[in-house]
């Protein structure tokens, strides 16, 4: 390799006090799409998010939420197991990043989801995203 080509960093904005809004980065081989919505991982009724981008601060986010994407609106769930089979969902996956899915689908196929599309998180608590440095 002789160029060496930089790819820049996933978007993320934060929308204070109740939106995060990101893109979706890939499509994994069960068509779910995998966002840019940080690394997540549950704590009690919370998530705390880890960016991707070096240097950014650290979200709290309220479990109270819904993600938006392409004109969809979709729970977040823990499980796949709380919805019916061919409900779409959003979850945090394994590697714990936001996913969105359909339970026993392809959100890719079922929904039309691609890279690069607006992906939101909307709050439904009233107390507002708290920003860890």
């Amino acid at each position: 390799v002789t160029d060496w080509v930089s790819l820049p960093f996933p978007t993320l904005t934060l929308r204070p006090p109740h939106e995060l809004a990101g893109e979706v980065l890939y499509l994994d081989h069960f068509g779910n799409a995998i966002t840019s919505l940080g690394v997540l991982k549950w704590r009690e009724h919370e998530l705390e998010q880890s960016p991707l981008n070096p240097g950014a601060a650290s979200l709290i986010l309220p479990r109270e939420a819904v993600i938006s994407c392409r004109g969809h609106t979709l729970n977040l769930c823990q499980t796949y197991g709380e919805v019916d089979p061919g409900t779409p969902l959003a979850l945090i996956g394994s590697s714990g990043f936001l996913e969105i899915a359909i339970r026993d689908g392809s959100a890719g196929d079922g929904l039309g989801i691609r890279p690069g599309d607006a992906v939101v998180w909307t709050s439904q608590s009233d107390h507002p995203f708290i920003i860890v440095e």
